[in-house]
């Protein structure tokens, strides 16, 4: 792999709230604040085959399909779970849209490699999943390459220079008023999702496919729609009072008789599909200077925001080395801080690797018991320690550290749910002392969680560019949005 408009398109492109560690319900949202891990996920792709006699969109029986053997919901509006299983022997791509996972595949098909499908994955799930990510988001990528190499490119959202902790509204008790760290102008953070795939194809793609060809299938989905899901449309549902507050918000996500889209309605975002394709002409540039930037820190500012056309010019992708660890003679290789996901789950293993887990059935009341435990442990760790070391002290050593794990493992009791005492992970620190995935033919592994941290970001679309704003503060820790809902597509 390698190293080394006038009127912004509507682009659905919500900027995100970019503290991500426990991604809170926005208070006028109704819809759940988390979906379960295949809510959205249609059934996996395997090339060269396809059901007969099925047209895109039609209703079959009681469930409706997308022509290649898609069963997404019944007639009901409930979606299924049948079918998501495939085979493949070269490559595979696994996201939570299956048209961000025929994206990938297309590329690699193409002759891309796994980081040129990652790009196309992360923008077509900017447009068939706006809810969760885009971009006005950010994220992280981790690469492990066929010849061993390992990098982990950090594209979060940054806040702008001239946001300080004074600038938030407190109570007479010294709390935030209201929700003005999650919606809103404030709440926004300088995108870092289109440097970052940037980044990543210029550094670590192929070559053997263009900038335009891995954003053509994003272009081609915001321009002739895709069908609305059940939990997409709970999504819109759920804001549609941010809609009313938000106009720019509502112009987008709002039918022509300004109503809700409902499940199996096909949408269309052709100004995103305009910004897009300025994006894939242009480049990152296109975004961060000129007419597009100038618009997105007039429409944030409007709403109480504090960018400056510097603040997108200088934003930079950050490289740094992945969060590394051990499970009984197997390597792990995560996120780093400032991403708290990495962290954890080696420190749930670790915790784990004390116990006979092979000895306990798989779903077994036992099994369950230790991982949940420590999986309380970790979460309990999370809320305490974690952050952007950027800002706070995090005994990161101590949280990786097995010989802790050992003494964490020796408080869970078989059959008894406990409250545990806290060991302190900073006498383990020395003194120098956190979705979707592809992998190709060739070896090459990539792993990306972006965010728009919370349903559509902050609400704020810059007007005609439907891209969702993201927020990431000093003044508190990071928060991470749900789990990615993850459906698989491999070809052979």
């Amino acid at each position: 792999m390698r190293k080394n408009v006038t009127r912004l398109a509507a682009v659905g492109m919500v900027l995100t709230l970019t503290a991500c560690s426990t991604a809170t319900q926005p208070a006028e949202s109704t819809a759940p604040a988390e979906t379960t891990a295949a809510e959205d996920a249609a059934p996996a792709e395997t090339a060269g085959e396809s059901s007969e006699g099925e047209e895109s969109g039609a209703a079959v029986g009681n469930i409706v399909t997308d022509g290649e053997g898609w069963y997404l919901w019944d007639e009901s509006g409930n979606l299924t779970l049948e079918g998501r299983g495939a085979d493949g022997t070269t490559a595979v791509v696994s996201s939570g849209k299956y048209e961000a996972s025929k994206a990938g595949i297309e590329i690699l098909k193409a002759g891309g490699n796994a980081v040129d499908a990652a790009v196309a994955v992360s923008y077509a799930l900017g447009v068939t999943e706006p809810n969760s990510s885009g971009i006005g988001g950010g994220g992280f990528m981790t690469i492990h390459s066929a010849d061993g190499d390992t990098v982990f490119v950090n594209f979060r959202e940054k806040a702008p220079a001239a946001a300080t902790p004074e600038m938030w509204q407190l109570d007479a008790e010294g709390n935030v008023i209201g929700n003005q760290k999650s919606i809103g102008g404030k709440s926004v953070g300088i995108p870092g999702n289109v440097r970052g795939m940037e980044y990543a194809f210029e550094n670590y793609g192929s070559g053997n496919v263009t900038w335009q060809d891995v954003l053509a299938p994003a272009i081609d989905l915001a321009e002739n729609g895709f069908l609305v899901t059940p939990t997409l449309y709970n999504d819109m549902f759920g804001s549609y009072d941010a809609m009313m507050a938000y106009p720019e918000f509502g112009d987008v996500y709002l039918n022509e008789d300004g109503l809700n889209y409902q499940v199996g309605d096909t949408f269309k975002n052709p100004d995103l599909a305009k910004t897009l394709t300025t994006i894939a002409e242009k480049g990152a540039d296109a975004f961060y200077t000129g007419a597009m930037a100038q618009k997105i820190v007039d429409t944030v500012n409007k709403y109480g925001g504090l960018f400056t056309m510097a603040d997108m010019e200088n934003y930079e992708v950050e490289i740094m080395e992945p969060a590394k660890g051990t499970y009984r003679g197997y390597q792990i290789i995560s996120s780093p801080l400032p991403s708290s996901g990495g962290a954890h789950v080696i420190e749930a293993l670790n915790i784990m690797e004390n116990f006979d887990i092979g000895s306990m059935g798989f779903d077994s009341p036992e099994r369950l018991h230790v991982m949940s435990e420590a999986f309380k442990m970790c979460f309990h760790d999370r809320e305490e320690f974690m952050g952007d070391p950027a800002y706070v002290d995090v005994p990161i050593n101590g949280i990786l550290s097995k010989e802790r794990a050992k003494e964490l493992a020796a408080q869970i009791q078989p059959g008894v749910a406990a409250n545990y005492e806290q060991i302190s992970p900073w006498q383990y620190e020395h003194e120098d002392t956190t979705h979707f995935s592809v992998a190709d033919a060739e070896g090459n592994m990539v792993s990306v969680t972006q965010t728009v941290n919370g349903l559509f970001g902050a609400k704020v679309i810059p007007e005609a560019t439907a891209l969702f704003s993201t927020t990431r503060w000093m003044t508190s820790p990071p928060t991470r949005s749900p789990p990615t809902r993850l459906q698989a597509a491999r070809f052979r």
